[in-house]
């Protein structure tokens, strides 16, 4: 059965904001450029809000590739397949509202255009490297793609996200910072880094 969620997305879609008594939007495009989107003239209700975030939470414990990632007072965050899910409700927020955000093209790291020191410095010494941008110029992308590199390359790869959201292969172990504890999280850290290749997202 489809999400109901899934009919604000199509093959541009980055993000869709859906908040009561506001036209839904969306972001579409790629990393750098993009722009908002009126995906409606007619403004969501509240019912239709409470009822889409009762499917998609539902839809989440239900399903082997999805998980709720935290849950307080207030607000919710879900990862359901491919898309990563905030949902907010009074008194956290002034109204109920769902934030969606999907990637819209998985690169693998052949595909990026680096200089030949940089690939070299990735490739063949590859701790303590530190990936930086602004929000949405595709930093978990490139994360998710060197993750992807390292574990082909038969080197063995965990990752630790806050939140868990990156799509990667089975062969790659994911520690979510959310669901564990600073010690937990620190332990882990510890013993793995000089055994494994360590992804922080």
């Amino acid at each position: 059965m489809k999400l109901s969620l899934e009919k604000y997305f199509d093959s541009r879609t980055m993000s869709v904001h859906l908040r009561e008594g506001v036209v839904p939007v969306a972001k579409k495009g790629k990393p750098g450029e993009w722009q908002f989107e009126e995906l409606s003239q007619e403004k969501l209700t509240t019912e239709e809000i409470e009822e889409l975030s009762g499917e998609i939470t539902e839809e989440a414990k239900s399903r082997k590739d999805s998980f709720i990632e935290a849950e307080t007072a207030g607000t919710i965050i879900i990862q359901l397949g491919p898309y990563r899910i905030v949902i907010t409700e009074p008194p956290f927020s002034d109204g109920w509202e769902i934030t969606a955000v999907k990637a819209v093209k998985q690169l693998n790291f052949e595909e990026y255009e680096l200089t030949e020191k940089l690939r070299q410095r990735l490739t063949q010494e590859g701790a303590g490297i530190l990936i930086a941008g602004r929000p949405g110029e595709g930093k978990s992308t490139f994360a998710r793609a060197l993750a992807e590199f390292y574990a082909a390359s038969e080197k063995i790869v965990k990752t630790v996200e806050s939140p868990r959201d990156m799509l990667l292969s089975d062969k790659i172990t994911q520690y979510s910072v959310s669901l564990g504890t600073p010690e937990q999280i620190r332990n882990v850290e510890t013993l793995l880094i000089f055994c494994c290749m360590l992804i922080c997202d």
